[in-house]
């Protein structure tokens, strides 16, 4: 009927969620955020320049050119990683909440395939998010640098051979940022929990001791 049809636009153009004004707590987080990417590359290069120095010294040019070429792929790879994270939000995608929330709510149900297996559907959106992940630059940071050091490898009369290992630990420095990053942001927590513990445990044992007199 017409007058369904039209509640149904009026449905459609509704706005049932606005967009909240930045906090203060926000602009914090931001901050904290911006801090969180510096550190992690800092200490990147950081253990990279220790470990390449460290090879350099102990095992040779061509380990650490292997490692340095580690430690770059790595630092390339963070940066496109963070370059990601920074991408991505709710209007990314194309659909912003209130569509989503309205099209699953308010929009009568007129095609039963198209709701279950179309490109707005839970499996659709969910085969796009895996198909944009297989597809991410920073995945293209690993198979390069593995490429360019087995065609080194297979030149004839080069001076020396890429140490493949030694560059997969060097690509691995930025998983070794990450973890003194959380080591740093959980150690307060943890004392903190211990301190309570062992604060609260001896006088559990002196009301014992007490009940037992």
């Amino acid at each position: 009927m017409p007058w369904e049809q039209n509640e149904l636009e009026k449905m459609k153009n509704v706005k049932y969620s606005q967009p909240r004004p930045a906090t203060k707590k926000k602009i914090e987080s931001d901050k904290e955020y911006e801090l969180l990417k510096t550190e992690l590359k800092t200490l990147t290069l950081k253990y990279g320049a220790g470990l390449t120095l460290y090879c350099l010294l102990g095992y040779g040019i061509a380990s650490s050119f292997s490692s340095a070429i580690g430690v770059i792929g790595s630092y390339v790879y963070l940066q496109f990683l963070s370059e990601y994270v920074d991408t991505v939000n709710e209007e990314r995608d194309g659909y912003k909440e209130e569509d989503y929330t309205r099209n699953l709510v308010y929009e009568p149900v007129t095609d039963v395939k198209k709701l279950v297996f179309g490109p707005e559907s839970v499996l659709g959106k969910i085969a796009t998010i895996y198909s944009r992940a297989l597809f991410q630059k920073r995945l293209i940071v690993p198979v390069v640098v593995v490429a360019s050091e087995s065609l080194w490898n297979h030149i004839p009369g080069h001076p020396f051979d890429f140490n493949y290992g030694v560059t997969l630990i060097g690509f691995l420095t930025y998983k070794a940022s990450a973890l003194t990053v959380t080591y740093g942001t959980l150690k307060p927590l943890l004392q903190e929990d211990a301190k309570n513990a062992g604060n609260w445990e001896p006088e559990e044992e002196e009301e014992e001791e007490e009940g037992v007199e």
